[in-house]
């Protein structure tokens, strides 16, 4: 029975582990973002748009990756763990936290006095965003596993 305990104990640590990794990419590109933007009217402060996306970007790394953790849980069978499987969901999650904050941030830059970025930039700067995040993810997935010995 302990050991049982323990077992969802450490997964529960691992779960919190993935959510606080998500909430900290999310946030990383957020501030990414914001330092790249441009002030329309240099009379704002450029504080509210600084916030908003780090925000977003927390708010977004913590419901993406929960919901990576979950869909992993539901593809997984009981008492079976492929690390094949949860390196593709903990890369997607990654990928769709950076894309995700680095979209709605910069689409949401001229509600706070920010200049947008568009064109080939905004897109080259989304597609490295995700695979930088999408790296992440699946490096933080087997960095876990290792340190747990899942899939032993």
């Amino acid at each position: 029975m302990a050991g049982t305990i323990r077992r969802v104990g450490a997964r529960w640590l691992d779960a919190l582990v993935f959510a606080a990794g998500g909430v900290a990419a999310g946030m990383f590109i957020g501030i990414v973002v914001a330092g790249q933007a441009d002030i329309a009217d240099y009379s704002k402060d450029p504080t509210d748009y600084q916030n908003f996306a780090v925000a977003t970007g927390a708010i977004t790394g913590l419901l993406c990756a929960c919901l990576g953790l979950l869909l992993y849980a539901l593809a997984a069978k009981r008492g079976r763990f492929r690390l094949g499987r949860l390196l593709v969901f903990s890369a997607t999650s990654g990928a769709a936290i950076t894309l995700v904050t680095y979209c709605i941030s910069t689409a949401l830059a001229p509600q706070y006095g920010m200049v947008e970025r568009t064109g080939a930039l905004t897109v080259a700067d989304g597609v490295l965003s995700s695979i930088v995040g999408g790296g992440l993810g699946a490096g933080l997935a087997a960095g876990m596993s290792a340190i747990r010995g899942y899939g032993e």
